[in-house]
């Protein structure tokens, strides 16, 4: 199979990163009202949006298009962050080993495929450790852009070791999770792609 990417390819991971993003902010929105289900929506869209990654996969197997989708994401939301450093190394670093992932699994093999969704998932990851590493100044960039003083002071409540590490565990475990729902809901298309 031809892995180079065409102009349909890059329609499709319009598409797809179109849709990534609409339900990645729609749940961490919806979320949002509360800090501790905002601090774990990345283990929410690691479940919800397994299904629309590995659909992807299936349809587009191609060289780049993870790294394509996964960089126009993260960089749109990190358009909306404070500038900290982990907002862009995380991305990049995630990105990157999901893609070799796939292509060492030739864009087929479940199990890498699913260990390269757990890496793409953690991503976001750099915005929340953020939290832990510029505790105050996050705090402070949380309070100048307007949300209330009860709400910041939640959030620091929660900003401790083990709520970081819950959160690691909570995304890496989601994302398996939601691979094994996506091969279950995907099965036509995973059949068509030679998935197994």
């Amino acid at each position: 199979m031809d892995h180079k990417l065409k102009v349909k390819d890059f329609i499709s991971i319009g598409i797809f990163t179109a849709v990534y993003l609409v339900v990645f902010m729609a749940v961490i929105m919806g979320l949002g009202f509360m800090p501790l289900l905002y601090f774990f929506s990345p283990a929410i869209n690691a479940l919800i949006l397994a299904p629309v990654f590995m659909l992807f996969i299936a349809r587009t197997p191609k060289k780049f298009a993870v790294v394509i989708m996964g960089f126009i994401s993260s960089g749109v939301i990190a358009l909306m962050m404070p500038a900290f450093w982990p907002i862009y190394v995380f991305p990049i670093v995630c990105v990157i080993l999901a893609e070799i992932l796939i292509r060492k699994a030739d864009f087929k093999d479940f199990k890498f495929l699913t260990i390269a969704y757990v890496i793409f998932s953690n991503w976001v990851m750099g915005i929340f450790s953020s939290f832990w590493i510029f505790k105050d100044k996050f705090l402070e960039h949380s309070l100048s852009n307007g949300y209330p003083k009860e709400y910041v002071d939640g959030m620091e409540a929660l900003i401790r070791p083990g709520i970081l590490i819950a959160m690691y565990v909570a995304v890496i475990v989601l994302a398996i999770v939601g691979s094994f729902i996506a091969k279950s809901m995907l099965k036509k298309h995973f059949k068509k792609a030679g998935i197994i």
